[in-house]
């Protein structure tokens, strides 16, 4: 369990997560190791390599009356890197006010609208987050097919909100698994050729339009080399104490230059 610095008002915990780092085919699945409290909010990131373009949608195994119980809605993406290796998208869902009436072990699949050779997935459970409005902002960043990187970036956005949660999701065609500075790893995993991470802010957001911007780096000791084709993106979630409103501000994707 990982609890963010925040203020005694509120605090965001991260209560668990899971990930699955081997799927193909149109869909992956992974299964919490304990229920999800009612009214957490459910993170899940995901992504996939395929030679063609499709989409990907998010739902748990969960009904209540013959409905779904839990709506996982995008947050940001799908965001293509088309210069990898294989072409490689990424995509964030959330559910928020989780239900589980029933208190039944929880499975959330992602579902392709084609076949991806490689997928894989993570799901986060978060407590302390907004209950009706937690998303704040999103960004997303990718590098150019004449300048790979060994910096991840997912460029920067300027919520409205403090006391945040940072959420972060990357994967490259090259290198290793590193959180970024302020970060802490969640979840990651090397390939035989690649990774992929997931982080969350790991220092307290103190005021409103503070600039947030999440990396990764695919070395230990130093972000110079390798360098790989990468996506990278974020998401920004409010805490239960928030005073600002509105609809959440998303940065369009743009390719990064360093």
């Amino acid at each position: 369990m990982f609890a963010l610095s925040l203020s005694a008002s509120a605090a965001i915990t991260q209560v668990q997560s899971q990930s699955n780092w081997s799927c193909s085919g149109t869909s992956c699945a992974a299964t919490f190791a304990s229920n999800p409290t009612p009214r957490d909010l459910v993170v899940v990131w995901t992504f996939w390599q395929s030679t063609s373009s499709f989409t990907a949608s998010a739902a748990d195994n969960l009904t209540c009356t013959g409905q779904p119980c839990n709506t996982y809605l995008s947050a940001v993406g799908p965001t293509l890197q088309s210069s990898a290796s294989t072409p490689t998208s990424a995509q964030i869902f959330y559910a928020k006010n989780f239900r589980n009436p029933l208190g039944s072990s929880v499975m959330v699949t992602v579902t392709f609208s084609g076949t991806a050779s490689l997928a894989g997935m993570v799901i986060v459970e978060y407590s302390g987050t907004d209950q009706n409005n937690p998303l704040d902002s999103v960004s997303a960043g990718y590098s150019t097919a004449l300048n790979p990187t060994s910096l991840l970036d997912s460029g920067t956005v300027a919520p409205a909100n403090s006391n945040l949660l940072v959420f972060a999701g990357g994967v490259s065609d090259s290198g290793t698994a590193n959180a970024g500075t302020g970060f802490t790893g969640i979840q990651s995993h090397n390939f035989s050729s690649g990774m992929a991470i997931t982080e969350q802010n790991s220092c307290t957001i103190a005021g409103n339009n503070v600039l947030q911007r999440a990396t990764a780096c695919l070395s230990l000791t130093t972000c110079l080399a390798p360098t790989g084709n990468w996506v990278m993106q974020m998401a920004v979630f409010r805490d239960a104490s928030r005073t600002v409103g509105g609809p959440p501000f998303q940065r369009t994707p743009k390719s990064h230059i360093e």
